[in-house]
């Protein structure tokens, strides 16, 4: 249990496990209702399971009938009319009677022990003994099955995986689920179905990876339709297939090469038709609003980064669409624009102010909110929150499993918990607090990034 704890403790200050973790709770992107996402296929195939046949054969008195597929799972069957002496009376050679299916009615002789070919018959025909030589004895003639059987066989990343079934029918397996039944996946299997075809196969979803939108990676309208942005890569007509349990979107062909997706942003370039472009060079956007605080600054000045000045403007809402309502020219712009070496520009008052400590200026990587610092005055700082606060909630919440388990359930009078073994209070004591201590140190550089971005003086 101890060994369990520290195996607990490393995977949850591992930031590669963490990732993970993460990335394991993050929801898939969606697209019109379908899940966006990177697939792999592999294929299930209904084929021979081996190489020889298989053979039944049964005896009986007239009206003795075999059908193909009854017990096996094959295309077809051979069949072979046969003739045994059961006493010493009976003749050594019989004439027996059969008809099939397909409308063949015929007479064979068969010697003692031997068999004669009668048909070969597809799956669900049959075969019936009308009739046998006089004195034979009631159960001398028989009938011969012969047939290779067939199953399915999983062929995925060079692999070859064999299910222990029966037949064809793919209901009962795991892959069910992940079965292509429309679209952009190869094979589909048909609709309604439940069983694969002899000698055929369908596609299904093998693998995959999930999308995450971001201003990098998202859906973007383009020529009129919907097409799959990823910065630095391309534009992608989006590709779609469902399978048995809902239907899914991806990146399919690619459409061009782009630099850049819209909306994203630095502090000197934006991206316009696909393309950085210096701020100062964009052509101008207009954002709706309902008030003046929703356009940039929430009516306060902000730097204006798309003119060669030291300018800050102050936005007002009027018709529905951010305007300028005021500007003026200041001494300098965040992070330090204007100012001489040794000298950053403070985002209250817009003056150069000389630097002194570590955490006092727009552009060391940390939003200050407590000194001011926004994402409009200070992008470099404050362009987005990383999601630090979801990562400690989701480690006290696995520590708080970790106690229950190890400090609570085996305290529990329920007889399969009752073998776990039971800790000295002290020694549990001492290994919860320095798993927490482990944790406190690990994100504390984290917690203190926090606290200065939601405006808490540290």
């Amino acid at each position: 249990m101890i060994i369990g704890l520290v195996l607990s403790a490393i995977s949850v200050l591992n930031p590669w496990v963490l990732k993970n973790i993460a990335s394991f709770f993050q929801p898939a992107a969606m697209v019109d209702g379908c899940t966006l996402l990177k697939p792999e296929f592999g294929r299930i195939e209904c084929e021979p399971l081996q190489h020889n046949p298989t053979y039944n054969e049964v005896f009986g008195k007239p009206g003795l009938t075999m059908r193909c597929g009854d017990n096996e799972d094959t295309p077809s069957c051979d069949y072979y009319i046969t003739y045994r002496k059961t006493s010493i009376l009976a003749p050594f050679r019989c004439s027996i009677e059969y008809v099939t299916s397909t409308g063949v009615r015929n007479t064979v002789n068969v010697d003692d022990g031997d068999y004669a070919f009668a048909a070969t018959i597809p799956a669900g025909g049959y075969i019936k003994i009308t009739a046998k030589c006089f004195g034979s004895g009631e159960k001398s003639a028989g009938i011969k099955e012969q047939y290779i059987p067939y199953g399915l066989n999983i062929y995925d990343s060079g692999l070859k995986l064999r299910y222990k079934t029966k037949g064809c029918n793919i209901v009962s397996i795991p892959e069910y689920q992940k079965v292509c039944t429309s679209g952009d996946c190869g094979v589909a299997l048909a609709g309604g179905a439940n069983r694969i075809n002899w000698d055929d196969w369908v596609n299904y979803l093998s693998d995959w990876d999930t999308y995450t939108f971001s201003e990098s990676k998202k859906i973007v309208d383009y020529n009129g339709g919907q097409v799959f942005c990823q910065a630095g890569l391309g534009l992608y007509e989006l590709g779609e297939f469902t399978t048995v349990d809902g239907c899914y979107k991806f990146p399919d062909k690619l459409i061009r090469y782009v630099d850049c997706c819209p909306g994203m942003k630095t502090t000197s370039m934006v991206c316009q038709d696909f393309k950085w472009v210096p701020i100062s060079q964009a052509e101008p956007e207009s954002t709706e609003c309902m008030s003046s605080m929703d356009c940039p600054g929430q009516g306060t000045f902000v730097p204006d980064y798309s003119t060669a000045d030291t300018d800050i403007v102050k936005y007002a809402c009027k018709n529905g669409q951010c305007v300028v309502a005021e500007r003026k020219t200041v001494e300098c712009q965040p992070p330090a624009i204007g100012c001489g070496p040794g000298y950053v520009c403070d985002v209250k008052t817009y003056r150069c102010v000389k630097q002194e400590g570590l955490l006092e200026y727009c552009g060391n990587g940390y939003c200050n909110r407590a000194m001011g610092e926004t994402a409009d005055n200070c992008p470099t700082d404050c362009a987005g929150m990383p999601n630090i606060v979801g990562y400690f909630i989701l480690f006290v919440v696995l520590f708080i499993i970790f106690f229950i388990l190890v400090f609570v359930v085996p305290r529990i009078p329920i007889p399969f918990v009752k073998f776990l073994p039971r800790f000295n209070p002290k020694v549990s004591a001492m290994i919860a607090a320095v798993i927490a201590l482990l944790i406190v140190l690990m994100y504390l550089p984290f917690a203190l990034k926090v606290a200065s971005m939601v405006g808490v003086n540290v």
